[in-house]
């Protein structure tokens, strides 16, 4: 069900690019179509998440899907995926190379987005946060008004409940961290809620 559905929004995307748009009677802004998802920001999230139940020779449609859109976080399955699934040392560091080649290539665009992030929604969220360090100001809030999101599911969660709330989850992921590193779907989803909201788009 989950590639099946994955599927039908690809369709949906391509069908949007093409011209084809049997549902949203205007989209956000031209350029950023994004299937039921309405934006393609969303849509490369929800991809991203997708791929990681993929067998590993289809990573290449994360990865041209990244390219056409711009959308670099559906990278991180492609990234993560093969050190999941590879067991011998040489494969690992072979892909770690070209994962580092990878980065070197995108150094510019990553720096700028983090750039975006740290500047727009983090710097203001973590100045905010001390004014109410210990219970938060409640779960699902954000209190930074100038933006909607603050591109990191743990920042967003963190100033909802606070430094209490951030105890607790800290031994949550410490108690299953193992399940965590060993799941590709889990651990992508743990690397992209760094520097994107999938938790709030799911």
């Amino acid at each position: 069900p989950i590639l099946t559905a994955g599927a039908i929004n690809l369709l949906f995307f391509i069908g949007q690019k093409i011209g084809f748009e049997p549902i949203w009677e205007s989209l956000p802004y031209k350029g950023q179509e994004g299937a039921f998802l309405g934006n393609q920001p969303a849509l490369m999230i929800y991809f991203a998440l997708v791929s990681t139940f993929l067998p590993l020779p289809f990573l290449g449609i994360s990865a041209v899907l990244g390219w056409f859109t711009k959308q670099f976080a559906i990278l991180v399955p492609v990234m993560v995926m093969p050190f999941v699934k590879f067991k011998k040392l040489r494969f690992r560091l072979s892909f770690g190379v070209l994962i580092l080649f990878a980065l070197f290539f995108l150094r510019h665009h990553i720096i700028d987005c983090l750039k975006f992030r740290f500047n727009l929604a983090w710097m203001p969220a973590i100045k905010l946060f001390f004014d109410r360090p210990m219970l938060g100001y409640g779960l699902g809030t954000n209190p930074v008004k100038e933006v909607e999101i603050l591109w990191n599911s743990y920042l967003q969660f963190i100033m909802g409940v606070g430094i209490a709330g951030l105890a607790w989850f800290g031994y949550v992921v410490w108690l299953f961290r193992r399940k965590i590193i060993a799941s590709a779907p889990l651990l992508s989803l743990s690397l992209l809620m760094l520097i994107e909201y999938p938790l709030e788009i799911l």
